[in-house]
């Protein structure tokens, strides 16, 4: 009986609601950006909110972000800039690092999470 319950109040409560649950997984434009600036690499940051987490580096050869088995490497060369993205669950511990900087320009790395609109 109670699961013939929660099947109807699903089927009437998410009725057309697909858009609007997928829509809650997407980033939250308007929420307040965290902003981290990595002291030493490698390292890790804990996810405060589900959403998404980015990893900006500049004047490195290579950067990597990762959650368990999942996993985003990025290369290039000179100074150019470099961006990945992951989405990450609330208190997940996401690593990162940059590795092997290039001689010429300013070298940056900055961690930016923006949590997900259903947060």
């Amino acid at each position: 009986m109670l699961k013939s319950l929660i099947q109807l109040f699903a089927e009437k409560f998410l009725q057309n609601k697909s858009e609007w649950v997928g829509n809650q997984a997407m980033p939250d434009d308007s929420a307040e950006r965290i902003v981290y600036t990595p002291q030493s690499s490698p390292g890790e940051y804990i996810a405060p909110f589900d959403g998404y987490v980015t990893l900006y580096t500049r004047c490195y050869e290579w950067a990597q972000i990762w959650n368990g088995n999942r996993g985003v490497l990025i290369s290039a060369k000179g100074t150019t800039y470099q961006r990945i993205q992951m989405s990450v669950a609330k208190g997940a511990k996401v690593g990162y690092e940059f590795q092997n900087p290039v001689v010429d320009g300013v070298k940056e790395a900055t961690i930016v999470f923006v949590p997900t609109i259903g947060t």
